[in-house]
C-alpha cells in the first residue's frame, strides 16, 4: 500500500469530515496563505487527484469549486490501519497486541499507582493473563484469583515494557510510513543452532543444523494467534502456537504441530487456509 505523507493525509481527513462540500474546504484553506504555501497545498491536492482519491475537480480563479471523493479516498484510513497492523506483525522484535488488550494496557498505564488492585469478569482476566505472559504487566505473588462465578481479582503492576508499548509502537509505525513495504523485511531473521545431541561436546564432530525462522514464518504464527484470540479455547490454542514457534526447526516440532491441530479440532474450517503453510514447517523439523 502506498501511504500518503502527513500533510496530504490531514487534508484528506478534513475533506472526509465535510464530504458534502469538500471543495469548499479546499477553497477555504487557500485563504491567507503565502504563495509558497499555496503552491504546497496545490501539490497535495494534485497528489490526491493523481492517485485516485479525488476526481472531477474543477478550478476557478486558482481555487477548487467542484469535485468528488472517490471510494479510494473513503476507504484510505481503514485500509491504512489494516496495512499498519499487518506490517507490525512482520516485526520479529515487537509483539503487537490485539485492540482489546491495547485498551486494557492503556487504561492500566494511566494509573500512577505502582501496584493496582484489579477485578472483573473472566474474559477480562484472560486479557490480563495475556499481558502478563508477554511481559507488559506483572502479577502480584498470588496471581489472579478466580471465583466460582467466573470473576477474578488480584494485584498487578505495569512493567517498563508495558509503559513503553505505545511509544515503541508509534516509532515503528513511523518506520513503516517512511520505508513502506521495505519495513521489517531486511535482516528480520532469528537464527537457531540445533544440535542432534542433547549436550555440546568439546572437540567432537559438529552434528548441528542451522535453521533460520524468517519474518514470514513469524508473521504467519502471529496471524493465527490473532485468529485464535476470539475462540472459546483461545488459551489452549495460543499455548500450542507458542510451543510450535519455540520448536521450529527441531525434531520436537512435529509433536507441537500435532498438539496444535488437536487444539483447533472444533475450528478447523477457520484455520484451514493456514494449514499448508504450517505443514511446510514440518520439512524443517529434524527427524
Amino acid at each position: 500500500m502506498e501511504l500518503l505523507d502527513k500533510e496530504t493525509e490531514t487534508l484528506l481527513r478534513e475533506c472526509l469530515d465535510r464530504v458534502d462540500d469538500f471543495p469548499a474546504v479546499l477553497a477555504e484553506k487557500f485563504k491567507e496563505l503565502s504563495s509558497v504555501e499555496k503552491s504546497r497545498l496545490r501539490s497535495h491536492i494534485k497528489s490526491l487527484c493523481d492517485n485516485g482519491y479525488f476526481s472531477k475537480l474543477k478550478w476557478t480563479n486558482n481555487v477548487p469549486y467542484m469535485g468528488q471523493i472517490e471510494q479510494k479516498g473513503y476507504t484510505y484510513f481503514q485500509k491504512k490501519d489494516v496495512y499498519i497492523r499487518a506490517k507490525l506483525r512482520q516485526d520479529p522484535y515487537f509483539y503487537l497486541l490485539d485492540e482489546d488488550s491495547e485498551q486494557v494496557l492503556s487504561n492500566l498505564s494511566q494509573s500512577t499507582d505502582a501496584h493496582q488492585m484489579v477485578s472483573g469478569s473472566a474474559d477480562q482476566g484472560r486479557i490480563l493473563e495475556h499481558l502478563n505472559k508477554y511481559g507488559y504487566i506483572q502479577f502480584g505473588p498470588q496471581g489472579l484469583r478466580y471465583t466460582f462465578e467466573g470473576n477474578y481479582s488480584g494485584v498487578i503492576s505495569v512493567t517498563q515494557k508495558g509503559k513503553n508499548y505505545f511509544t515503541d509502537k508509534d516509532r515503528r509505525i513511523e518506520e513503516i510510513i517512511v520505508l513502506g513495504n521495505d519495513a521489517f523485511v531486511v535482516n528480520n531473521i532469528q537464527q537457531y543452532n540445533i544440535s542432534d545431541t542433547s549436550k555440546v561436546n568439546i572437540n567432537s564432530t559438529d552434528n548441528s543444523t542451522t535453521y533460520q525462522i524468517s519474518a514470514n514464518d513469524l508473521s504467519l504464527l502471529e496471524t493465527i494467534r490473532t485468529l485464535a484470540r476470539d475462540l472459546d479455547n483461545s488459551a489452549e490454542i495460543i499455548a500450542a502456537i507458542d510451543q510450535m514457534q519455540d520448536n521450529v526447526g527441531k525434531k520436537s516440532f512435529a509433536e507441537k504441530y500435532n498438539n496444535f491441530i488437536q487444539s483447533i479440532a472444533n475450528h478447523i474450517t477457520a484455520f484451514a487456509p493456514f494449514i499448508p503453510a504450517l505443514s511446510s514447517l514440518l520439512a524443517n523439523a529434524i527427524g
